[in-house]
């Protein structure tokens, strides 16, 4: 709930679709299991949707248009990315020196609101490390989802990467805050976290049958005798 309330707050697109594409997946499978569960998803979804629409929060969705400079801006930005990558192909521009080439290639009477990073985690990579560190990326990703095939909550994990994909295609903050590179890094440790269960399900069933099947050993009714060390 206090999630949700923050996400609307920020009056981010992507977190919010992103938001809403992570309750939906919760709440259908709950409900495979509990319905008491999905009926209260289904009453929180029209909640929220209610509250959407009284606040005019809707009109951030149903107003976007080609001209706005949400996306001029990120258009203009994609483009000088891509500028920084064809003239340092190899290794780029380097880490955190997108700001400085970008103030390079711009002329001087540019507005201050088109200084910042390039609204895409995946640009500001392209743009700064070149091949190289683009590369690296992507057989790191590799490595995770390949660690995701193999673990036991493929679910849940895949559902986190997933967002974590769709808000670094349109923001930058996973790449450039100290806040965003924290939560990137715990995000990324819970995925690779090695947490499987101590029984499977059928070794738990057989591990309670065999303890209820122990018989406790009957206590004797007299001392054992001692025998001497002689064997007599």
């Amino acid at each position: 709930i206090f999630g949700g309330i923050v996400t609307i707050l920020t009056m981010s697109r992507t977190g919010m679709s992103v938001l809403a594409f992570v309750y939906i997946v919760w709440f259908i499978k709950k409900a495979l299991s509990k319905k008491i569960l999905f009926g209260l998803g289904i009453m929180s979804l029209i909640g929220i949707a209610v509250v959407l629409f009284q606040t005019g929060i809707y009109l951030r969705f149903t107003s976007l248009s080609f001209s706005d400079e949400a996306v001029t801006l990120r258009e203009f930005l994609f483009t000088k990315a891509w500028d920084l990558f064809s003239s340092h192909v190899v290794t780029g521009v380097g880490l955190q020196n997108f700001l400085p080439a970008l103030s390079l290639i711009l002329p001087p009477s540019t507005p201050l609101l088109y200084f910042q990073p390039v609204h895409s985690v995946y640009f500001l990579v392209l743009s700064e490390t070149g091949l190289v560190g683009s590369c690296l990326t992507l057989f790191f990703l590799l490595y995770v989802i390949w660690h995701i095939i193999r673990s036991h909550n493929k679910l849940g994990k895949t559902v986190l990467l997933l967002s974590l994909l769709l808000l670094s295609l349109t923001d930058h903050y996973f790449y450039t805050l100290h806040q965003g590179q924290l939560l990137l890094a715990f995000s990324f440790g819970l995925l690779l976290a090695q947490t499987p269960p101590l029984f499977t399900r059928q070794e738990a069933k057989n591990f309670r049958k065999g303890t209820q099947a122990r018989k406790v050993q009957p206590r004797l009714s007299r001392p054992p005798v001692k025998i001497p060390r002689t064997g007599k």
